[in-house]
């Protein structure tokens, strides 16, 4: 059995980055979800499935059945790690549909990562257990931090320069800045204020480190929240939704609180 070509993502609705959002992380999400069920016509009665990311520990599912008055919650679940997990949510969300444990399930992500509280302090302490016990202490505790460790590695073995980490950057930075919502919206950068940038940490030979033009900006308010439903009913979803066309650009680089729904495989009218 598959899954595939089985679910549809019908609608998208996401909040603004930002380094002080001024509400709760429950908030965001409720905002991007309700934005995300506007652009699917869908109404929150709708939603039997609910798979948020690990980083919303502060989240719970019945909050959102309490401010959505959600009366028929089948189904939920959580997928663990950072942002690479954001596609994990929409492979859990299909699998529920297609098993027929839910009809139409919305995943979000919200997070205060810098006015509720500061990504990279650490508080653990009493002693710690599994892989973080060979990083915390070290100072090691953000995933630019563990990356930083990596790309050391890399050019250490593959004699490069920082300058190809640079055209890296620099092909992010001009895609992320087509997006609205970013802090760095329209702020595109060279190669050359790349290599010109401060070093955040630098090995003694100035070969490796890591440059503040690689780290990603410290924003305070992503939420992305998706919804999605069976394919066959997604087409009476798409009719139902108002149409709200965007440059097809910017669809790969929806950022802040996004929410979801499917529309019948096709990319859609996502929500600006």
């Amino acid at each position: 059995m598959t899954i595939r070509n089985k679910t549809a993502i019908v609608g998208i609705g996401q909040t603004e980055f930002s380094k002080d959002s001024v509400r709760s992380t429950l908030h965001m999400a409720l905002e991007a979800i309700l934005e995300a069920l506007e652009d699917a016509g869908l109404k929150p009665s709708d939603i039997d499935g609910v798979v948020k990311m690990a980083a919303n520990d502060d989240v719970f599912e019945i909050d959102l059945l309490r401010s959505l008055s959600l009366r028929n919650l089948r189904f939920f679940a959580e997928i663990p790690h950072g942002g690479g997990a954001a596609c994990g949510t929409i492979a859990c969300a299909a699998a529920a549909i297609t098993s027929g444990m839910a009809d139409v399930v919305v995943t979000f992500r919200s997070l205060n990562e810098r006015s509720e509280r500061r990504f990279g302090l650490s508080s653990m302490g009493g002693g710690l257990g599994g892989w973080m016990q060979y990083y915390l202490p070290h100072g090691l505790v953000t995933p630019a931090q563990w990356v930083a460790i990596f790309a050391q590695r890399y050019l250490y073995e593959y004699g490069y320069s920082t300058e190809e980490f640079g055209r890296v950057a620099v092909l992010c930075r001009k895609h992320a800045a087509t997006n609205p919502h970013a802090m760095m919206y329209g702020r595109p950068i060279t190669l050359d204020e790349h290599q010109a940038s401060r070093w955040i940490s630098e090995r003694p030979n100035g070969v490796g480190g890591l440059r503040i033009r690689q780290a990603r900006k410290g924003a305070g308010a992503p939420a992305r929240g998706a919804a999605g439903t069976r394919r066959r009913d997604a087409d009476e979803h798409a009719r139902r939704a108002p149409r709200r066309r965007i440059p097809a650009r910017l669809w790969p680089y929806r950022g802040g609180c996004e929410a979801a729904s499917g529309n019948g495989g096709e990319p859609g009218a996502p929500s600006g």
